[in-house]
């Protein structure tokens, strides 16, 4: 294996020979013939072509080749740098170095990092337009107890607030304005249960739950993804027919 390595490394060593002996033969043919000298851009290119050299002699050795990609990604940063890309790692440069156009969003620009409840679905009915003036809990149309049931499972199982000022996520917040424009007050709905225990939500579990007691019993409220929620009951509530 060393001697693989020593014959390798001196193929290295004669490549690079022949390589800046062809380069230097072609640097002085182009010069005898245009008879044109510039020291500084003369100089440089000669520098060129014996780092060109050393290139090769470092590639052909094998402990040598983390050292020239490293070498030639941070080339490739610093190029990409004069193009207004900015790379934060090396190994990124390939992908962005391939990217046409880049099209990315700060909130506060184009967004405002804020959201609203359009609208409220039951099943396959719409329940309530937001954007309706003078909006009042009776527009729900759902019964008394699903009514409570929605506002315990939106209001209670929830940690944002609006006041003093908005704290939370910005769907909970959202869901929050919702019933304030109902004139339903969320603090006030929140202070007639008292909370046993809550689980915050989380992006694995994808639900947020509280425990509350609700008509003198523990009963666990679930808020969260559709998907998630509707695959754990075996039973759901029509509010419409009771």
């Amino acid at each position: 294996m060393e001697k693989l390595a020593g014959d390798i490394g001196k193929f290295g060593l004669y490549s690079a020979i022949v390589i800046m002996v062809v380069l230097l033969i072609r640097f002085a043919v182009v010069k005898g013939t245009t008879k044109t000298w510039d020291t500084g851009a003369d100089l440089g290119k000669l520098l060129n072509y014996l780092l060109i050299a050393i290139t090769v002699v470092v590639l052909a050795i094998p402990e040598g080749l983390p050292l020239s990609v490293t070498l030639s990604l941070a080339f490739s940063v610093r190029r990409m740098l004069a193009d207004q890309n900015l790379v934060r790692k090396m190994q990124a440069c390939e992908t962005m170095g391939g990217a046409n156009n880049i099209c990315s969003d700060k909130t506060g620009t184009l967004t405002m990092n804020k959201m609203n409840l359009s609208q409220v679905w039951n099943a396959q009915t719409k329940i309530i337009d937001i954007h309706k003036e003078n909006l009042e809990e009776n527009d729900l149309s759902i019964n008394a107890e699903f009514n409570e049931l929605f506002k315990v499972a939106t209001l209670v199982n929830s940690s944002a607030m609006l006041f003093p000022e908005e704290k939370g996520s910005s769907t909970e917040i959202a869901i929050l304005k919702f019933f304030e424009k109902m004139k339903c007050k969320y603090e006030d709905f929140r202070a007639k249960y008292d909370v046993k225990h809550k689980f915050p939500f989380s992006s694995t579990r994808k639900r947020m739950s509280v425990v509350v007691n609700y008509k003198e019993d523990a009963t666990l409220f679930i808020k969260g993804a559709s998907e998630i929620v509707l695959g754990s009951c075996t039973q759901w509530f029509n509010s419409q027919n009771g």
